[in-house]
């Protein structure tokens, strides 16, 4: 049991430190924080583990953040900061709902998968209605056939090989452009 818990702390510690040089390096400051920005910290980090966002605290990009700047709570309104906490709530929610519902696609044999988004949409909802789940039925069906091919988007990442998965996923393909970016020109101006 120790064992876990041990390697839980420094796993976060290690997202921790991750996200705080991703900061660093793409010199972010106080005008950065905002949920998009902090985004691309935490998409910089992801690993295609099947609970990577379901495991993910977001009190380590809280910790990455003060260290990055020191009391930065005192210097955004608190309605901004309410704002910008609820937005990457939502976020991770998001993420964390396709990954366990790819999850849950993984362990059907691969001929009784859903193939396309509507077929996978469908089969997400029957799923959550027959568990009772009837609130995650409703934050899936509002966007359509979104929610199904994000699900699909998840699967194929997880089925990825270690060279690709960064490319398959757009938000860590940017935050890694992004920072690639931002060091090529410090470089250029050294």
């Amino acid at each position: 049991m120790q064992t876990n818990v041990t390697s839980s702390t420094e796993k976060n510690a290690k997202t921790t430190d991750a996200m705080y040089q991703y900061m660093v390096d793409c010199g972010f400051g106080i005008r950065h924080l905002d949920w998009l920005c902090l985004t691309l910290a935490m998409e910089y980090v992801y690993q295609p583990t099947p609970r990577f966002w379901r495991d993910f605290k977001v009190g380590d990009l809280l910790d990455a953040v003060t260290r990055l700047i020191p009391g930065w709570q005192t210097t955004i309104e608190a309605d901004s900061q309410h704002r910008m906490l609820g937005d990457i709530q939502d976020i991770l929610r998001m993420y964390a709902f396709d990954e366990e519902n790819a999850q849950r696609l993984l362990e059907l044999p691969v001929a009784d998968r859903p193939a396309d988004a509507e077929s996978t949409s469908n089969w997400i909802c029957r799923e959550l209605e027959s568990a009772g789940r009837f609130d995650d039925v409703a934050y899936a069906r509002p966007d359509g056939d979104e929610c199904g091919q994000r699900v699909l988007d998840m699967l194929s990442i997880l089925f990825a090989d270690a060279d690709q998965w960064p490319e398959l996923r757009i938000g860590t393909l940017v935050a890694h452009a992004y920072r690639d970016a931002i060091m090529q020109r410090q470089k250029a101006h050294i």
